[in-house]
């Protein structure tokens, strides 16, 4: 008489009214059919008795199951070694969950099974994704906040400087202005990254009002800017001022910038902003988007991947082209435009 004939898995009735899935598994024959399968795991999977004993560990298995977890189960399975895996299965309906199964071989005589603890840890998972997310926005709230506080930083630092040289009270209105905007900008990416949508509150913006402030706290010297739009578009006054602030500086610090222009797309669906610097190369026009690109030493080229995190949190699309005499052209399309002036 085998060990599931005569009842005793560590007492049937206590697997019968465990908290867990549990399922056992003849060991002995190749495809390892299931023998006993309790109540909660039918509840967990949405499965009948029936399926579950004609199908064995393979209802486990499926196609996003790693290699080494499936060694690890056959392991078990041939009474070598316990194991404790994390699947992401899926109930009879199609609808995903996280499976920790803990598997321990049991062996009688010439008798082997395996017996399998199912537990439904969706919600664990699912909060430790949450903290991911949440230490990712942190960490992007740090970079950005380092990168986007170097400019205001140094135009305050060079007004200073030139204060004290001069004596000249204009040099303290735009130290001023500088710091008004360091703090506007700590003010806003906390909230970001509390929140964590990317956007805040969606209004009509002014694109000269936005430039032209942008303009005032970025080291632009001797760049120029030339504004041809009048639009007014619908997003975040303060993502739309970071957006441009980036695409400023990185055309001045990267593209070695003269002359940077703001214009209207001709299709006016968006806008652009233009430079007669050095420009990106076509290979490299989709990758100075992503994170951690740099084409410097310094590592600091990150100006760009802020700009498309600005741009698809509006739901807009962004890309690069060629601009003035070979500079980069940025174009920011799928914009809302409130209205526009005579520019184009």
């Amino acid at each position: 008489m085998t060990r599931r004939e005569s009842d005793e898995y560590g007492d049937r009735e206590i697997l019968d009214a465990a908290p867990v899935g549990v399922t056992i598994l003849d060991s002995t024959q190749a495809d390892a059919p299931s023998v006993y399968v309790n109540e909660r795991f039918l509840e967990l999977t949405g499965y009948s008795r029936a399926e579950v004993l004609d199908s064995g560990y393979r209802l486990l298995v499926g196609s996003e199951t790693r290699q080494e977890q499936v060694e690890r189960i056959e392991q078990a399975i041939a009474e070598t070694v316990p194991a404790a895996v994390e699947l992401r299965n899926y109930r009879r309906d199609g609808t995903a969950f996280w499976n920790r199964v803990r598997l321990t071989p049991l062996s009688d005589g010439d008798d082997a099974e395996t017996l399998l603890f199912h537990e439904d840890i969706t919600d664990q998972r699912e909060r430790e994704q949450e903290l991911r997310d949440r230490n990712d926005r942190l960490e992007e709230f740090a970079d950005v906040v380092s990168h986007d506080l170097r400019n205001p930083l140094s135009v305050l630092d060079g007004s200073l400087k030139l204060a004290r040289e001069t004596g000249d009270e204009k040099h303290f209105d735009r130290a001023g202005r500088a710091v008004e905007r360091m703090t506007e900008l700590i003010d806003g990416l906390l909230e970001l990254a509390r929140r964590g949508d990317g956007i805040g509150e969606i209004e009509p913006v002014s694109l000269v009002a936005a430039a032209e402030a942008c303009w005032a706290t970025v080291v632009t010297e001797p760049t120029t800017l030339s504004i041809r739009t009048d639009q007014t578009i619908r997003g975040s006054d303060e993502r739309v001022r970071q957006l441009l602030e980036n695409l400023f500086r990185n055309a001045i610090e990267h593209g070695d910038a003269w002359e940077i222009t703001l214009g209207e797309l001709s299709a006016g669906s968006g806008f652009y902003v233009a430079d007669d610097g050095v420009g990106i190369p076509t290979e490299r026009r989709e990758a100075v988007f992503e994170s951690g690109y740099t084409s410097t030493e310094d590592g600091t080229e990150f100006g760009l991947t802020i700009c498309k995190q600005i741009a698809d949190a509006h739901g807009w699309d962004i890309s690069v082209s060629d601009g003035h005499n070979g500079g980069t052209r940025v174009e920011i399309s799928g914009v809302e435009v409130v209205s526009r002036g005579d520019h184009r």
